[in-house]
């Protein structure tokens, strides 16, 4: 069983990845130089920048603006690949923001998951591929997990298609 294949496996059963160590020490300094660069407002208040492809809310190209580095995170070589198995060949990006957080801030809250689901927002796997319709990639430029903050989600939204592999309880690979 290839790497893919496991990855397929553990986003089936818990409906989201954990890819530790995609980005190098020297692409995280970077990326946290640039961001450093923007001089956002300290810890009072959790800031979102940039929005939806057409959105409502129009806040301009978010972190996209901050230089190369985050643009390079559209087609990062370690996430591409896994994108390309969940989404196929033919995707498009069609939101795009950051948020800013400092420890202390206000959470933010969970969204989706309500039934029905939004049509745009499906999951499925037909003729033992994945069907998706809405995939998220967070990058968290900073230490994240239960003592730290971050992405947050709800495991074991998915079923059980595809073959059992060894992967541990947390999704890691």
């Amino acid at each position: 069983m290839d790497d893919l294949e496991r990855l397929e496996y553990v986003f089936d059963i818990q409906g989201y990845l954990v890819i530790p160590d995609v980005l190098t020490s020297d692409e995280l300094a970077e990326l946290n130089r640039l961001m450093d660069a923007q001089n956002l407002p300290g810890p009072k208040k959790r800031i979102r920048f940039g929005e939806a492809a057409g959105g409502a809310r129009k806040s301009g190209p978010g972190f996209l603006a901050c230089g190369k580095p985050f643009c390079d995170l559209l087609d990062h070589e370690r996430t591409m690949p896994i994108l390309r198995m969940m989404l196929g060949d033919w995707f498009r990006l069609d939101r795009i923001y950051g948020i800013y957080m400092d420890e202390g801030m206000e959470a933010g809250r969970l969204h989706g998951g309500n039934t029905p689901y939004s049509p745009g927002e499906y999951y499925h796997v037909r003729d033992g591929k994945i069907v998706n319709g809405f995939t998220v990639v967070s990058w968290n430029l900073t230490d994240t997990g239960p003592d730290y903050g971050g992405f947050c989600c709800i495991p074991g939204s998915h079923k059980g298609n595809f073959q059992a592999t060894g992967t541990d309880s947390r999704g890691k690979v």
